[in-house]
C-alpha cells in the first residue's frame, strides 16, 4: 500500500514537471542530504550551472563527467520496431 501511494504521488508531481527540467525526489520517509548525481544534457557554451529547489533554494552543482558530442539522434514510435 505504501508503495502504490508513493508512487501515485511521484507520478502526480513528476506530471508537472516541464520537459526541460529534471525532476528528483527522495523516497525516504527522512531528510537526505547527502550526495545526488544526475545526468542532465548542458551545452557547450552553457554558462554556470546550478540547481533550483522547489522553495527557490539556489544550489551549486559539480560537473564529474562528459560525453562526446551527439551526432545524430532518432526517435521511433514502438509500433515502429
Amino acid at each position: 500500500m505504501g508503495r502504490a501511494v508513493r508512487n501515485a504521488v511521484v507520478g502526480s508531481l513528476a506530471s508537472r514537471v516541464p520537459s526541460d527540467a529534471s525532476f528528483v525526489v527522495n523516497p525516504r520517509p527522512r531528510p537526505w542530504t547527502g550526495l545526488v548525481e544526475l545526468e542532465a544534457p548542458v551545452p557547450e557554451d552553457a554558462g554556470t550551472v546550478s540547481a533550483e529547489l522547489p522553495d527557490g533554494t539556489v544550489l551549486p552543482v559539480q560537473e564529474t563527467a562528459r560525453s562526446q558530442t551527439l551526432l545524430a539522434e532518432e526517435k521511433l514510435a514502438a509500433g515502429d520496431l
